[in-house]
């Protein structure tokens, strides 16, 4: 497994900065995200270079669109969705995570609609050699759920991005969901928090109540060879921290 890290956790600092402190704290790839998004897109060249002098890469761009199952507006985020598809393989980014929010649907029309709508997306970066990622999130979070999506498609351009945080807020554990969507996870996020009643509180890997080193050991099991990226807050001290961690995980030590 390489690892990666989330550029959500930045509130300040350019895309140059924040990857060149990445790569110093021993990080593979930059999982784009939130503000820095739409600049490291509309930059193109200019991201390619900073990957280039800081030897970093981009595993994933993210930009929160999600499917509501609402037509025109499911429309213009298909559209939405291309354009980051077309930004993914200018960048020579592997994938491109989007959301599904299904309260408004009924439970038995889910795995049709949201496979309808998924399936020319999947076929638009199948020929751009990239692929779409749908992210587990807690209004459509259940792994066996997206498996269902996921196993009606059967598209080799279309698979899972995993964010074990929020498996952890919605009650599952990786002893579920690693070996339901076993190969379908394209892509692995890790945080950790103390979760209880009134919220949760974002922590150091391995001080909270995500179970983060099970769900490595369980990726490990089913051989998954792809990014773990960090959602983590605080900073460089908790950057260092989590990539220092989650290299001793992945060696079992």
């Amino acid at each position: 497994m390489k690892l990666a890290f989330s550029t959500g956790s930045f509130a300040e600092g350019d895309f140059a900065s924040v990857a060149a402190l990445g790569r110093e704290c021993g990080y593979e790839a930059v999982d784009v995200n939130g503000r820095l998004l739409d600049a490291v897109i509309a930059k193109s060249g200019e991201s390619r270079r900073v990957c280039a002098e800081t030897e970093i890469g981009i595993c994933c761009l993210g930009s929160g669109i999600e499917f509501v199952g609402l037509e025109e507006r499911d429309r213009q985020s298909a559209e939405q969705i291309g354009k980051l598809i077309d930004a993914a393989a200018e960048l020579g980014c592997p994938c491109v995570a989007v959301g599904a929010n299904t309260i408004s649907i009924g439970r038995s029309a889910v795995t049709g609609v949201l496979g309808d709508w998924l399936k020319p997306l999947g076929d638009r970066a199948e020929k751009c050699g990239v692929g779409v990622l749908v992210v587990n999130q807690k209004t459509f979070g259940e792994s066996r759920a997206i498996w269902a999506v996921l196993d009606r498609l059967r598209h080799p351009a279309i698979g899972c991005c995993w964010d074990v945080f929020v498996a952890a807020l919605m009650g599952e554990r990786p002893g579920v969901s690693v070996p339901t969507l076993n190969s379908r996870i394209r892509l692995a996020r890790v945080s950790d928090a103390k979760i209880s009643a009134d919220g949760a509180v974002g922590c150091k890997l391995g001080e909270g109540d995500v179970a983060v080193e099970y769900f490595v050991k369980r990726l490990r099991g089913i051989g998954y060879d792809g990014y773990l990226t960090v959602n983590s807050v605080g900073g460089e001290e908790m950057l260092a921290d989590g990539a220092e961690k989650l290299r001793k995980w992945l060696t079992g030590q």
